[in-house]
């Protein structure tokens, strides 16, 4: 891989990464809902039981939010399509993991009529310290989510649905058979709409990954989250060779596969482009890499603040490991515009395709293909 540097700019260090000092952060928190520690959430329901969060990390840690800098914020939600998107979660009793994991673009997905549905129901088993999924003891599966998720994919008309769910640890597949039914029924059902999952890492278990594998979805995505030094920290019950493991096989079993990696953690850059290596080297094709922004007070403090420009680089040192596309910025998350990278990968394919055949795709036919 060609050696890049970060450019020298006067608000990054001598790494080319923005510290917390220089951005105004100071090594707090910038999370979105200060103060609220997850699983404090009785008004929301009382859906399973809130468990000890002891592996959060930085327990008791409280700050005053600082102002978030222009390129970390987002408009506030109008129109019909948010309306709608709203509706459709209700009336079909769905989760999501924009709202479950307090993304920061979950209003801006909404009004754009996309979101990523959580499955499995709202809590997870896991107590990961950079996530705000509530912790505890889930409810069992319920049988009637795979036909109303695609209930809600039918109102909303999605070209393209991402499917998730927290940690099933409790269950005897981990979940693995519930995956495979609603990716089974989106793909009976909804033919036109590209399904992809977002998975956990079934404890790296051959037969709940296999069980998942055979309902063949478009795209599987597995994140790695953060490099192999921060993972104890940064991530419950999970290991970074794991999910290289799970990433492998998806790519052996001939699937389009996908991760996730955040920063901010406190990560080098030497680490960066190892970890960069260690997912192309996997098999990974698809990459989303974004900022990390602590959903509260109680969660691992923001060490690092990445300045756009800085996202444009590890884009491009992604590309040059081999990556087939990436999508990198400040609030780039696993399925932020997933759609658009399945699109863009589409359009690269077609690409290449026709290149190899003789026959070049023109910009008209190039921007058919976005528009289907």
């Amino acid at each position: 891989m060609k050696d890049v540097m970060f450019p020298p700019a006067k608000d990054v260090n001598a790494a080319g990464l923005v510290t917390p000092a220089q951005a105004g952060v100071q090594a707090v928190n910038i999370g979105l809902d200060p103060g609220l520690r997850r699983g404090d959430e009785g008004s929301r329901g009382d859906e399973g039981s809130r468990g000890d969060e002891g592996s959060r990390g930085d327990e008791g840690h409280h700050t005053t939010r600082p102002r978030l800098p222009a390129y970390l914020k987002q408009r506030i939600p109008s129109g019909e399509t948010f309306i709608g998107v709203n509706a459709a979660i209700r009336e079909n009793r769905l989760n999501t993991v924009c709202q479950e994991a307090k993304c920061p673009n979950r209003s801006h997905c909404f009004s754009r009529g996309t979101l990523a549905i959580q499955i499995l129901g709202q809590i997870c088993t896991r107590a990961c310290g950079f996530c705000g999924e509530k912790f505890g003891t889930p409810h069992p599966p319920d049988p009637t989510e795979p036909e109303r998720v695609v209930q809600a994919a039918t109102r909303l008309n999605l070209k393209h649905v991402v499917i998730t769910s927290p940690a099933r640890d409790d269950l005897s597949d981990d979940g693995a058979g519930h995956f495979a039914s609603v990716v089974t029924c989106l793909k009976e059902k909804r033919p036109q709409t590209t399904v992809e999952i977002l998975t956990p890492d079934f404890r790296g278990r051959s037969d709940c990954l296999n069980v998942v594998f055979e309902s063949r979805p478009h795209i599987f995505n597995h994140n790695i989250e953060t490099v192999r030094r921060l993972t104890p920290r940064v991530r419950s019950r999970a290991s970074y060779d794991r999910t290289l493991f799970v990433l492998r096989a998806s790519r052996e079993f001939g699937l389009m596969t996908k991760s996730g990696l955040m920063v901010g953690h406190g990560e080098t850059v030497d680490e960066l482009r190892e970890t960069l290596k260690d997912l192309s080297e996997a098999g990974c094709q698809l990459l989303t890499i974004g900022q990390y922004l602590p959903p509260s007070s109680r969660h691992l403090p923001l060490v690092k603040l990445y300045a756009p420009h800085e996202f444009d680089i590890l884009r491009e040192e992604a590309l040059q490991c081999g990556f087939l596309d990436v999508s990198a910025g400040p609030l780039v998350r696993s399925s932020y515009h997933a759609e658009e990278l399945v699109i863009a990968n589409e359009v690269k394919q077609s690409v290449v395709t026709r290149k190899i055949s003789g026959n070049h795709l023109d910009e008209q036919q190039i921007a058919s293909l976005r528009s289907q």
